[in-house]
């Protein structure tokens, strides 16, 4: 209920015609212009201006927190109430979101990470059975006259096939 509406509600039960003169002045108060609703209100509740939704588009938290509070600073201090404690309650809620998005975001690090750790030893096993098998060929191409930079930029090579078609999808997939 708005104090405005308050005080014409309550007016009425207070007696015009009282004989005790703070009655009368208490009448005055609630219908005069004096009434300031500053005076009596234990509970503030505001909401930012039209459109609302800009306050709130920051992703980063602690950039929007600062933006939320600065602005109810403002008004706060636009009311002069002192000692006063400000709880925004839309930003509990966020702040539980945020704390919720950064534990997902770890947990989709350490799967990455895991991903990684397991496509590196396949493609490191890949290749040292690939060696071994190919160990009696490695032999002749040794003896023909294959160096050893030769060697080794043919097992590079190998890798990088066994990697191309892992890119290429990664790419395909990170597009669509």
């Amino acid at each position: 209920m708005e104090m405005e509406s308050y005080y014409k509600w309550i007016s009425p039960y207070v007696e015009p015609n009282d004989t005790n003169e703070s009655m009368a002045s208490f009448r005055k108060f609630l219908l005069g212009e004096f009434a300031r609703p500053n005076d009596q209100a234990d509970y503030f509740v505001m909401t930012f201006p039209n459109p609302r939704i800009d306050y709130y588009k920051e992703s980063d938290y602690d950039k929007l927190q600062k933006n939320v509070v600065g602005y109810a600073n403002i008004i706060v201090n636009a009311l002069g109430f002192f000692p006063v404690s400000v709880t925004c309650e839309i930003l509990k809620q966020l702040q539980t979101l945020s704390l919720g998005l950064v534990f997902i975001g770890i947990i989709f690090s350490v799967v990455s990470l895991l991903f990684i750790i397991i496509s590196v030893l396949l493609i490191y096993s890949l290749l040292m059975i690939t060696v071994e098998e190919k160990s009696f060929e490695i032999g002749i191409y040794r003896m023909v006259g294959l160096n050893k930079v030769g060697l080794i930029t043919m097992v590079l090579l190998k890798a990088f096939f066994f990697v191309l078609p892992a890119i290429i999808a990664s790419f395909v997939l990170s597009v669509a």
